[in-house]
């Protein structure tokens, strides 16, 4: 019996070796070798524009591979390695998702992975460090207050002075003001964790382009505490808003530990930009920095900088590198700040031998026409470029406030109401008045106007046409200007003009009740609380031919043209025709335009759907260009534009821009946006191959040259060179 198991074994074991034997001979008559086979890292990718996706790599467990393909072409920023099947890159604009699939090739067969891509604009806190208000702050030992709902702390102990508290009052509220209309995709409340949570059961949440929340584009009730927080997803194109309020739907105390207000922030342009300018600070020289004149510098969401327009006055030497917080003008150059306070400067500073700060600290950037001066947080400054413009020459110490400008000199205030002045001494720059109590300062192109706390003015700098003949008496609470004139708005609404009396510091209008004064190069137009207007100065800059009526809230102007909007967003101009004013063509005949932007001598319309008009001239007057300008776009979706002296930038949510004007002025294109990019593409013939090849490769985004990475377009006529 032994003997028979051990012969069974036997046979056993040379039956398993025979077949072996047999699959082995078999494979190798029948050359059946395994192919690739391939395992890709992930099959879904969810990418931020702007920001570098994880590597998408390949590994292989089969045949040797002689080369990767994938399809479709890799575009919008990725780049797709041919030797390893890797992706990587960063996307440029948001995308909806993109199955590829990638193959792998061997001597013997191929296997193919899919991943799906999909591009989202980044989101980031919009209500950090804006300014908040509440219905009422509740009285305590220690301090209490709006802002502590956006200081990034969510801590939601009221003893550790981190929540918000209002008095108990029916509807409390609170709010946040974004500084612009921004595209708002979720909203993160934080309710108060040490105690009374219930309070917050009852609430709810608006948005709204109007502080007072009149109208409103969002708004939903809420019947359950957030413990401790509360997300409410917006639908997926956003809102777009300015304002977030939380208000109480019954009678109780309102306190929040945090609001996070979620979206999208995709460009910051310079601090101020020539359509503020002309209409935002109640005179063009009224600015705390001079705006450029030749190009645009704006912030990605990664703090890294795009620069375009002029090539010399301020985007080649950009810098490349990333962490700014802030970007600050000058008429031919622009100054970037860092989180550390570093500052890097960039375009044309008259040549000058004052060099700029390489020290750290430094917490606000001004500037005349020609020269930059910082400011620390002890109050000191540092000053530089044009010496003949405040490049040099700052006062020395510590304890100044804020710095004020006009285009050739700078005036500091320190806390207690001292002024400090520098730069061309004619202009402004020497004999500013002595002693303190002075709150703010106001200029012209080349003079200053300050007011103290009691209302009384003092003027210096260019004696030219009587501008420093500053009114007597008090009263006084607010300065505007032209460039040659002041107007001073007193208490009751009354106004005293002083200066030049062809560019307004002549026959102002008699009587009060006026509540604010606009301003351009030569004239001026004042607004009643009733909404009527009242013009004066040159006549052919706006002076005359206000439109009649009432109901009007805000004026815009160019250099030479004013317009204002309707309460049905119908526009009114006038003021230089050519400008965009009075008879002007091409001014929008129908409604629903919410906002007016303006460059040197033009005007452009944003209407609620975020569609544009542009009339004017956008001309460069001292070269050749005329009729050189590109045109104003034709399709929607745009929610603000910038602009510098004869060209336009208007930016959609998706951080998407386009440009339009003079195109020696940065007016016929942006560095970071490729027109084409995406869009339909033709040619001639396409070559046969068993690689795709599109003409949609030459706008993928992609500009690797080889052909096998499917990225280059390739015709009929070209088979040769494919081939060889």
């Amino acid at each position: 019996m032994k003997n028979t198991l051990n012969t069974l074994n036997t046979l056993n074991k040379l039956t398993k070796l025979l077949s072996v034997a047999i699959f082995s001979v078999s494979l190798n008559a029948f050359s059946v070798v395994l192919g690739p086979l391939i395992t890709i890292s992930t099959n879904h990718v969810s990418a931020t524009a702007g920001i570098a996706i994880t590597p998408i790599t390949i590994s292989n467990r089969g045949d040797s591979i002689s080369y990767y393909s994938i399809y479709p072409a890799i575009r919008n920023g990725l780049s797709f390695n041919k030797k390893t099947g890797d992706i990587s890159g960063v996307p440029i604009v948001a995308s909806d998702p993109v199955i590829y699939t990638v193959t792998a090739t061997g001597r013997r067969g191929h296997d193919t992975a899919t991943v799906v891509i999909t591009v989202g604009v980044g989101t980031t806190n919009l209500a950090l460090g804006k300014p908040a208000t509440e219905s009422s702050t509740y009285p305590y030992s220690i301090p209490v207050a709006a802002s502590y709902a956006v200081d990034g702390n969510t801590n939601g102990e009221f003893l550790n002075s981190s929540t918000t508290h209002t008095n108990i009052e029916q509807g409390a509220w609170w709010q946040v003001d974004l500084g612009s209309k921004k595209d708002i995709k979720q909203i993160i409340i934080y309710n108060r964790t040490d105690c009374c949570a219930n309070r917050l059961s009852n609430y709810q949440v608006s948005i709204s382009n109007k502080a007072d929340f009149s109208t409103h584009i969002y708004q939903q009730d809420f019947h359950v505490a957030p413990s401790p927080k509360k997300i409410i997803q917006l639908d997926a194109s956003g809102k777009q808003g300015r304002y977030v309020r939380i208000q109480l739907l019954d009678k109780d105390y309102l306190s929040l530990a945090e609001v996070q207000v979620m979206g999208v922030d995709p460009l910051r342009f310079s601090e101020v930009g020539y359509s503020r300018a002309q209409s935002d600070f109640g005179g063009f020289n009224n600015t705390p920095n001079y705006t450029s004149k030749m190009g645009f510098a704006a912030l990605k969401a990664d703090g890294s900088i795009m620069a375009w327009g002029n090539s010399y006055f301020g985007r080649k030497k950009a810098p490349t590198d990333s962490g700014y917080t802030k970007i600050y003008s000058n008429q031919y150059a622009f100054a970037a700040l860092r989180a550390d306070g570093s500052i890097t400067m960039w375009g044309d500073l008259n040549d000058t031998n004052t060099p700029m700060p390489t020290d750290k600290g430094y917490t606000k950037i001004y500037s005349t026409a020609n020269a930059f001066a910082a400011l620390t947080p002890d109050g000191s400054i540092k000053a530089w470029g044009d010496s003949s413009s405040g490049g040099a020459n700052a006062p020395a110490g510590s304890g100044y406030t804020k710095i004020y400008s006009n285009t050739f000199a700078f005036a500091a205030l320190t806390h207690d109401g001292l002024i400090k002045a520098w730069g061309d001494p004619t202009r402004g720059g020497a004999n500013a008045p002595d002693g303190s109590g002075y709150t703010k300062i106001y200029s012209t192109v080349d003079t200053f106007a300050a007011l103290k706390a009691d209302g009384s003015i003092k003027a210096w700098g260019s004696p030219v046409s009587g501008v420093t003949s500053a009114p007597a008496g008090n009263d006084y609470t607010k300065i505007y200007s032209s460039e040659y004139a002041f107007a001073a708005l007193k208490a009751d609404g009354s106004i005293k003009v002083w200066g030049e009396a062809n560019a307004g510091g002549a026959n102002a209008p008699d009587g009060t009740g006026y509540t604010d004064i606009y301003s351009n190069t030569y004239a001026f137009a004042a607004l009643k609380a009733d909404g009527s207007i009242k013009t004066w100065g040159d006549s052919d800059s706006g002076g005359a031919n206000a439109p009649d009526g009432s109901g009007y809230t805000k004026i815009y102007s160019n250099a030479f043209a004013f317009a204002v909007l309707t309460h049905d967003g119908s526009i009114k101009a006038w003021g230089n025709s050519k400008s965009g004013g009075t008879n002007a063509p091409d001014v929008p005949t129908d409604k629903g335009y919410i906002k007016i932007y303006s460059t040197y001598r033009a005007f452009a319309a944003l209407k609620a759907d975020g569609s544009i008009r542009t009339w004017g001239d956008l001309e460069n007057s001292w070269s050749n260009l005329k009729g050189e300008h590109t045109s104003t776009p034709t399709d929607k979706g745009y929610i603000e534009i910038y602009s510098n002296a004869y060209a336009f930038t208007a930016v959609k949510p998706d951080g998407s821009i386009r440009t339009w004007g003079d195109s020696g002025y940065g007016g016929a294109y942006a560095s970071s946006y490729n027109l084409a990019l995406g869009k339909p593409a033709t040619q001639s013939s396409i070559y046969p191959h068993r690689i795709h090849a599109v003409a949609g490769y030459a706008v993928d985004g992609n500009t690797d040259g080889e052909f096998l990475n499917s990225s280059t377009t390739i015709p009929k006529m070209n088979r040769r060179l494919v081939a060889g």
